[in-house]
Parts: structure tokens; sequence; C-alpha cells
């Protein structure tokens, strides 16, 4: 007779974790503090744990690149099935779903996320143009965007990457999208490419605020030649319909890029000159 697995989250007893009788696994955490857990109850969860534990042998479990709270949160968490997710600790959280690959705590971590955008779309909802209120909400949204990327290049989960953007370029108006551009890519030269990928995608037929940026970038960048973040936008942004929607904009970008190449032509010739 098929026996069924089962149902994870369980609540297996929080008296059983750090328990001397059958905490046969050591947990290393922060500080040279160490706990002690069952390997067959972190095994159901986790199929890292039960590869680690049964395949490898391993009797101890490294944790000490996490907080030490947030360490025993989850390890209640696979002995009760609770735990609590906040903005504080959510990357730690989500990092610890993905490389212990624990399906339910993932969902959790969505759903916290998701908790956490619909709350800031609220405030932009809520924002009657106070200036502190507006510019604790784009920082609350540059923190969201932020853990979507690290979920999608760090921890190879692009699902929240793809829920935020989608949201945002929707729920959010276009003068608040383009104020929000602007704040994000402010450090234009320092910016990831991904940052770049985000406000392309939010921007969407709102081409101006993307050229607005670039010629601002530009300058920002200038050296030898055009930089990387001006070379990805202008390689990843409809220069079809910034022509057509906003010519005159379009036309500063490129007579700036045509100065830029007069220049280092002229500063090339300069040492050609010089070294001969």
């Amino acid at each position: 007779m098929e026996v069924s697995k089962i149902s994870l989250p369980a609540d297996f007893g929080i008296e059983n974790l750090d328990c001397p009788v059958h905490g046969n696994i050591e947990i290393n955490l922060k500080g040279e503090q160490k706990m002690r857990a069952n390997s067959m109850i972190l095994s159901l969860h986790s199929p890292v744990f039960q590869n680690m534990f049964f395949k490898h042998g391993r009797t101890s479990v490294d944790l000490d690149d996490f907080e030490t709270d947030v360490a025993r949160q989850f390890l209640s968490g696979l002995y009760n099935g609770k735990v609590e997710i906040v903005r504080k600790n959510f990357r730690e959280f989500h990092k610890l779903a993905s490389i212990f690959k624990i399906d339910w705590l993932k969902v959790r971590c969505q759903l916290a996320f998701f908790k956490i955008i619909k709350a800031n779309l609220a405030k932009y909802g809520d924002c009657t143009g106070e200036e502190e209120k507006s510019d604790e909400i784009m920082k609350e949204t540059k923190w969201i965007l932020d853990e979507a990327i690290v979920g999608k290049v760090v921890l190879k989960e692009p699902k929240l990457f793809d829920v935020a953007v989608q949201v945002f370029s929707i729920r959010v108006g276009d003068g608040r999208k383009s104020r929000f551009i602007r704040y994000y890519l402010s450090d234009f030269s320092r910016v990831l490419t991904e940052q770049l990928d985000i406000c392309i995608k939010i921007a969407g037929e709102n081409v101006k605020v993307l050229l607005e940026v670039l010629k601002d970038g530009m300058s920002e960048e200038s050296g030898e030649g055009l930089g990387k973040n001006t070379t990805y936008l202008l390689e990843h942004i409809d220069l079809v319909r910034c022509r057509k929607l906003e010519p005159d904009l379009y036309k500063d970008v490129f007579n700036n890029i045509l100065q830029m190449k007069n220049s280092l032509v002229s500063k090339t010739t300069e040492l050609k000159k010089q070294i001969s």
C-alpha cells in the first residue's frame, strides 16, 4: 500500500527543535552560536538537505551568513510552518528558500512580496503631492524593484521580476512613472542593465522620459566614446518611435552623439601628432 507523503509545512512540534535527543545535525549560526535540528525533518522540506545528509553524510549546516534571528525563525518554520516575512528580512528568507529549494517557503516569500507591492501601490494612490511622502514612496519602489532584480539575477527566480514590472507598468500613471524612472536612473553611469531593462518596460510608450534620461546620462558617462549604459539604451529602446513621437529630443540626443564622436576624433588626431 502506498503511503502518502507529509503535506508541508507541518507542525512537528517546536519543542523538538534544538533538542539534544533528536538533534543529530549541528547548525552553525553567527557569532559561533549553535543549534541542533533533526536531519529527517529538515530533509522532508528540502532536497538540498536530503542530499547533504543522506548522500554526503554531513552532520552540520552553516547558516552563519544569515542574521541569527532569521536563521532561527527559518529553522523554527521547518518545525511548525510559521514564518513572519517582512521587508526587513525578505531578502534573507528569499535566499534561504532558493538555496535549499523549499517550495512552500518560496510561495510565502512571493505572497509577502506581493503584499509589499500592493501597499506601495496604495501609497501612490494616496499621494497628494507632498514631496517628503513622494520621496518615501519612490525609495520603497526602488527597494521592490531591486529585490526583484536580486531574485532574477542572483537567485535565478524570475517570477518576482516579471510580476513587479507588469504591475508597475499597468497600475502607475505616466507622470509618476516618469518621475520614478528619473529617480531610479539618477546615478546613470552606475546602474545595472537590469535596472535599464525595468525602466524600458515600465516606460512603455512614454519614450520621452527615456530620451531625457539618455540625453542627461550621456554627459555623465562622457569620456572615451559612448558609455556602456548609453550604448545599452540606444540598442534597446525603440528609436523609430522616439523619432516619430519626440523629434526635437531625438535630434538633441543624436547631435550630442555626433559632438562626442567629433571630440573623440579630434583627441585621437592630437594624440597621434604628439606620438609622431
